[in-house]
């Protein structure tokens, strides 16, 4: 059987939220380059010059596949329940909220890995340090509450 198409509008929040992941995303890389030419060519850390632009590389291919989710759910094959004519645009509908609450939170997390990143390269402490470590926890917790509750949100909507 095959999965109703159906154009997903979307609301002023969607958007506010998608602006909020982009923030945090340009934010990541702008932080990376603003550091990039004070960092050592030949850092004595685990973590080599280059590989600071790993962290935001990998948030922008996650924001990228989620935003893609997010706007066009009905390619998303992971579905909890049997998406009919009658569902179709409920679960839509909570599958790109759910993404685009997801794309924050991984960004958040990997936010929080690119300040340490940078941080390991540079072998100082910047004033960013301290928010390292909440950022992946909080971003971590938050993106594991979020897929649990779109989740019992997807099986309510039925």
């Amino acid at each position: 059987m095959s999965r109703p198409v159906i154009k997903i509008k979307p609301t002023k929040f969607d958007m506010v939220l998608e602006v909020i992941a982009l923030l945090l995303l340009v934010v990541m890389w702008g932080y990376v380059i603003y550091y990039w030419s004070s960092l050592p060519d030949d850092p004595d850390s685990p973590v080599k010059k280059f590989g600071v632009f790993v962290f935001p590389g990998l948030a922008s291919f996650f924001s990228w596949l989620c935003l893609y989710w997010a706007h066009y759910p009905q390619r998303e094959e992971c579905f909890r329940v049997m998406v009919t004519e009658e569902n179709a645009e409920r679960q839509f509908c909570n599958l790109a909220l759910s993404m685009r609450v997801e794309t924050i939170t991984i960004n958040l997390m990997i936010s929080g890995a690119t300040i340490w990143a940078v941080s390991q390269v540079a072998a100082v402490q910047s004033r960013f340090d301290a928010l390292a470590v909440p950022l992946v926890w909080i971003g971590g917790m938050l993106l594991v509450i979020t897929a649990i509750l779109f989740s019992f949100r997807a099986r309510r909507l039925k």
